[in-house]
């Protein structure tokens, strides 16, 4: 009453740490000191209206001076002869304890994500080959050595899907259904397809895939990009050679039987 404390009950007395006698007739600011401090320096009542009903939270000082931290309702009560406010105190200690640990183990987590996400980048920066960063088919990070391989521009290429890099639908549902389940499996997936670059040159390429976490799927996949165009074309100039030979060889025998 008046910013005053008339009864304290046991438990306010284990709260404060001292009898419950020696609170009664001591202001409201020996307990809760940041109470009263709040622009203005309003009066006790003014105070309390403003946060009548609704639970706030606040420092108690105990008597050995070590702040408690505590939510605190008040509620005023009118009689016929006399009017007070009724203040109940609860013990939030633990829960923030709790707060303090959770923000800890965020910014533990967030400091851990950022540091990955820059071993990431550094990984596929220092890399000679195309490299991409890959979830659920969308490109989240490439490397230069990818733009310039499929010749695109890097604005082009990241949040897009992968589907425009392949020859058509069918074929990447394809490629997409066997490396999967090998990339799920934890196993370094491979094969041999025509890719598209950005200004519709089709050219033979090698991909590799590994999952980060093949138990944590949606983290996505690190994919690699060979150019292996070359050599295709010279396997292709052998074989073609190899049939030439062949045939050849067959013509020579044919004649040397005809005569």
């Amino acid at each position: 009453q008046h910013g005053k404390i008339l009864r304290a009950n046991p438990a306010t007395a284990r709260l404060a740490g001292q009898p419950a006698q020696s609170l009664e007739q001591l202001p409201l600011g020996v307990l809760l000191p940041d109470f009263y401090r709040l622009p203005g320096e309003q009066p006790f009542a003014q105070l309390a209206d403003q946060h009548e009903g609704t639970p706030f939270e606040t420092e108690l000082t105990r008597s050995d001076q070590h702040p408690l931290p505590v939510e605190l309702t008040l509620n005023h009560v009118v009689m016929p002869n006399d009017c007070f406010y009724v203040a109940v105190c609860r013990d939030i200690s633990l829960r923030k304890q709790q707060e303090a640990a959770l923000i800890n183990l965020k910014n533990s987590l967030t400091e851990q994500v950022e540091m990955q996400s820059r071993q990431l980048s550094a990984l596929l920066e220092a890399s000679p080959l195309a490299m991409a960063y890959i979830v659920d088919r969308t490109i989240k990070q490439v490397n230069r050595a990818f733009l310039e391989l499929f010749e695109r521009r890097e604005a082009d290429v990241i949040d897009g899907g992968t589907l425009p890099y392949f020859e058509n639908p069918q074929q990447w549902e394809r490629t997409g259904n066997a490396l999967f389940h090998q990339i799920n499996d934890g196993l370094v997936a491979q094969a041999e397809v025509r890719l598209l670059t950005g200004q519709g040159r089709p050219f033979w390429c090698r991909l590799f895939a590994k999952a980060l976490n093949p138990s944590v799927p949606k983290l996505g996949a690190i994919w690699l990009y060979q150019d292996i165009s070359a050599k295709r074309e010279a396997e292709e100039t052998l074989r073609h050679a190899k049939q030439l030979a062949e045939q050849s060889s067959r013509a020579k025998t044919e004649f040397l039987a005809n005569m």
